[in-house]
Order: C-alpha cells, then structure tokens, then sequence
C-alpha cells in the first residue's frame, strides 16, 4: 500500500496507509453480512431491521467524535467503523434468523468461515514476499500474483461447495462460448 499511493499521490499524507486498510477491512466486514439483507428486504418486513442497521451504523458518528475529543489518534474513527461493521454483521445474522429463518451456524460456518480463511491463508502466503523482497515493482507485481494466485486456489479447495464449482463452471463455459464456440469444447470436458 505505501508503494501504492507513493506512485499515485507523490507526497502521502501522514494516516493515508492505515486509513486506506482499515476501510477496506470495514469494507470486507460488510460484505460478509450483505447477502442476509437481501434476504431480509425479499421477505418485505423491511422497518425494524432497517431502523436498526441504521442506528448501529450512525453510531459511527458520536463514538469517532468523542474519540477525537478524547485525544485518541485519527486512526481510532476507522477501528471504531470495522467494529461497528463487526456488530451489524452480527445483527444481520440474529435478524436473519428472526426474520427469515436463518441457521446463523450454518450461515457463519459456510459464508464466513469459508471466506475469511482462505483470505487470512492467502495474506500470510502474501507476506512473504512482502517480507523477502526490498519495496519497488518487483515486490508489488510479486505480490499481487501470489495474492490472486492463492486466493484462487485456496477458494477453490476451502471456499467453495461443489455446487458453486458446477455454477462457476456453467458461467464460464456460458462466457467463453460467446468468445469462441470452441473453446467451450475445451472446458466442458475440463474438471475445476
């Protein structure tokens, strides 16, 4: 990230590295809970849950302030987003059962689990590089391949149940086909 924004911005202002993680960590918290929205919205009993959400987000707001008010480093509003985003994650779940049902076990163990472990497994095969290699092109194109490498396969084997393998197959089969119909020939007879 510090190669990152040194090429983009030049001269990187002094909390731009950890407020760029720690919004893409609330970010990936989110959307570990975003499916049972949906699901919740489809069901059309829509007004506690929303009230709710709302008020666990707006708590962002009052908790950074006094936080900065408190004399706390500016990074403390973005931990105190990733963990609000923890607690409405957990609500979504604790909704979803009430609301729709929701085996929230089953749920964490096949959303959450399968996804936050191949993703930690993937940034600690990541940190290699970032630990062997001096910061510059190499180390940034190394890493990225590595990273998109591993989550590839980590999703592959740890990620993803045998249905979704046959849908992503179907999905790409659907798309190379409208590249080139022979090369859906090739893939169909593929195993992923």
């Amino acid at each position: 990230m510090p190669f990152i924004l040194q090429l983009w911005l030049k001269e990187v202002p002094e909390y731009t590295v950890v407020f760029c993680r720690l919004i893409l960590l609330a970010t990936l918290v989110n959307q570990l809970s975003q499916g049972i929205q949906v699901g919740v919205q489809s069901v059309g009993r829509i007004g506690g849950y929303q009230v709710t959400v709302s008020l666990l987000l707006m708590l962002n707001l009052p908790v950074a302030y006094a936080l900065l008010w408190l004399g706390f480093e500016p990074q403390s509003v973005l931990v105190t987003a990733a963990v609000v985003e923890v607690v409405t994650c957990v609500y979504r779940m604790l909704a979803g059962r009430r609301l729709m049902g929701l085996n929230v076990q089953e749920y964490f163990q096949k959303v959450i689990v399968s996804a936050v472990v191949p993703i930690l497994v993937a940034a600690c095969i990541s940190s290699f590089t970032l630990a062997l290699l001096p910061e510059g092109w190499l180390r940034l194109m190394l890493t990225c391949t590595v990273s998109v490498l591993s989550i590839i396969v980590l999703m592959r084997y740890l990620g993803l149940t045998p249905y979704e393998l046959e849908k992503m197959r179907e999905v790409m089969i659907k798309a190379v086909t409208k590249i080139h119909p022979r090369f859906a020939v090739v893939l169909a007879g593929r195993k992923f």
